[in-house]
Formats: structure tokens, C-alpha cells, sequence
């Protein structure tokens, strides 16, 4: 992208794609794949992408394809994590798992996402007796959402999706200790439950 130098700036829009040119560098834009044709109004609820993964779920023993309409006209906790298995992943999951009847009480579903397959899914939650559904993300949601890694793994991010599909909060660099309490207090100013 060149710039010259002068600037035409006519609207709100293009005033907040400048800034956003401004404040990031190409690598960066790259990196975290900010599309700023998706830069409209940056009071605007942004919408969670579609996806189209396959998850396990530990209920009922079985896969299934999932997608966004799965979800439709429900609240959903869509947590992210690196790696099944590791101690903060664990942790992470195990509290979920721990606060998941309070949490579908107030109407809304939880779903654990990482770049490993879904075998290893089924091996992470039958070891710790998880409950919610874990979806084996092939790196496009993640990259979507800008949290894939260098690694091919997801950052540890977290987000509350409401019935409409947008975002209405999100953690990132969820520090593990605290974080079920977070959610559950979002939950609460969030969902009106």
C-alpha cells in the first residue's frame, strides 16, 4: 500500500481505515488478519464468523459437524485454547466443565476450540470427564478471528457470542486462574439471565 502526501479523508469509515493503516504496520495487519474492508464502525458489534468444524461431544460419545447456525438463537461461550492435555488447557477446561449446569442454567452453551483433531479431543475429554463440546478447528476459524499463531496453534482467547451471532465480549490473553469468573460475570451483565 503507498501513501502520497496528502490524504482525502470523506467520511468516518475512511477516516478509521487511516487510523487503523496508521497505528499497524502491513506485518502486523498480516498477522493478525484484520481485514479493514471489515472496519466500518468501531461502536459496531462485530459478527463471529461461520465456520464449518467437527467437534466431539463428550454427552453422547459421538462427532458432528458444526457450524454457526448450530448455535443460532443462543448465547455461546466459544473458549480457545493451545493445546489438549497441557496444564493451563486442562485447567481451562476442567473449570468450565465444573460450571457448566450453572452456565446452560442461564442459557448458554460452552464450546472449547483448538487446532487438534478430534481424536485427541476424545482422549482430553474422557482423561478429565469433560462435558462440553470440543471442536477441532483446522486453523481457518482461528485465523478468522485473528488468534491463530505462528505455531498453528490458537491463542487463548475467549468470546461471548449472543443469539444474533455477533460478539459481544471477548478475552484475550485469558490469564486461567481468574478467568471462569470473568465469564461468569459477563454472563451475567450480558445475557440478562
Amino acid at each position: 500500500m503507498k501513501f502520497t502526501s496528502r490524504v482525502l479523508i470523506t467520511n468516518k469509515e475512511e477516516f478509521l481505515e487511516f487510523l487503523v493503516i496508521l497505528l499497524l504496520s502491513m506485518d502486523e495487519i498480516e498477522k493478525y488478519d484484520i481485514g479493514l474492508r471489515e472496519v466500518k464502525n468501531m461502536n459496531e458489534k462485530l459478527k463471529f464468523p461461520d465456520f464449518q468444524l467437527t467437534g466431539y461431544i463428550p454427552e453422547t460419545q459421538r462427532e458432528e459437524v458444526f457450524s454457526l447456525n448450530n448455535f443460532q438463537g443462543k448465547w455461546v461461550i466459544f473458549y480457545f485454547y493451545p493445546r489438549d492435555a497441557t496444564p493451563g488447557c486442562t485447567k481451562e477446561a476442567i473449570a468450565f466443565t465444573e460450571k457448566l449446569e450453572e452456565i446452560r442454567s442461564k442459557g448458554v452453551e460452552v464450546v472449547g476450540v483448538s487446532t487438534q483433531s478430534v481424536d485427541s479431543h476424545k482422549k482430553f475429554a474422557k482423561k478429565y470427564n469433560l462435558k462440553h463440546i470440543l471442536l477441532s478447528d483446522n486453523g481457518s476459524l482461528s485465523k478468522n478471528l485473528g488468534i491463530l499463531g505462528v505455531t498453528g496453534t490458537a491463542a487463548r482467547t475467549t468470546f461471548l457470542v449472543n443469539p444474533q451471532g455477533f460478539i459481544v465480549k471477548d478475552w484475550k490473553k485469558v490469564k486461567v486462574a481468574q478467568h471462569i469468573e470473568e465469564v461468569l460475570e459477563a454472563i451475567d451483565e450480558q445475557c440478562n439471565c
